[in-house]
Parts: structure tokens; sequence; C-alpha cells
């Protein structure tokens, strides 16, 4: 699982950091493999932005240190991005603007637990359906631009 990954390789930051231990500083440490991402409900699953977001809440206030998560092949997942980079900054960065990273997760989960049979109709402003809803529906100045249907 693309966050469990996260976890190690923040973890080897981490000691990197701390004692120098695998490698002294400056360091680059290179890790392969093609991690997976459960998913839940109807989400897009970018195993390299997962990994990306996952370390970077684990890394947070390390400096000069950043986590690269890409794909060889350009794709991650079903998305537009081949992958992510964080650093020691991104998760206060993120707060900074207004961005809560790990909430959306927390909140979905809540209401799709609380509201199984019923029909949810939620204002986000995102344009495809996040994990668990069916559809998204966009709307510009009133009028009904796309249709994300799963």
């Amino acid at each position: 699982e693309a966050r469990e990954v996260a976890k190690v390789l923040a973890a080897i930051a981490r000691e990197l950091v701390a004692s120098g231990d695998p490698v002294g500083r400056p360091a680059c440490v290179i890790a392969g493999g093609e991690t997976t991402v459960t998913l839940r409900g109807e989400g897009k699953g970018g195993r390299n932005q997962e990994l990306a977001l996952a370390a970077a809440l684990r890394i947070q206030g390390l400096d000069n240190v950043a986590i690269v998560a890409l794909a060889t092949d350009g794709t991650d997942g079903p998305t537009d991005a081949a992958g992510g980079l964080v650093d020691g900054g991104t998760w206060a960065r993120a707060l900074a603007g207004g961005l809560d990273p790990a909430a959306q997760g927390r909140v979905m989960a809540g209401v799709l637990a609380a509201s199984r049979d019923a029909l949810v109709v939620w204002v986000i402003a995102q344009d495809d359906p996040p994990p668990g809803f069916d559809r998204a529906l966009v709307f510009a100045e009133g009028r009904l631009m796309r249709d994300s249907a799963h």
C-alpha cells in the first residue's frame, strides 16, 4: 500500500536527519517498485500522489528533505499527474493555504457511514466524484458543464 511505503520512506528520512544513518547528508535515497492503493468507494487511485501526501504528513518540519513519488510512464492512476513532490514544509503550506489534506477523507467517511442508503447531495469545490460518491455535476454560471458519472 502506498501509504505504508510512505511511512517507511519518511522513517528513513527522519533517521537520516537525526543520526546520519543509513547514509550521511547530503544523500539521495532511491527506492523502486510499484505500490498499490486500496480504493474505498468510487475514488481515483493515484498511488504516487497518495504516497507523497502520506509522506508529507510524516516529514513535516524536516529541513532540506523531499520525497518524490513518480510514475515512469507519466501517469498516476486515472489522473493527469505523474506523481507528487513533497518536502518538510508541504503540510504547513497546505494548512496555511486553508487546506487540511486529511480532512476530506475523515469527513467523507463519516457522512457515507451515516447515510449508507440515503441520497447525499454535497456541494464541493472539485469536479470529480470523491470516494464513495457516484457522480459529480459541475456547474458554472448556473449551467451544467459536466456530468462525471461512474
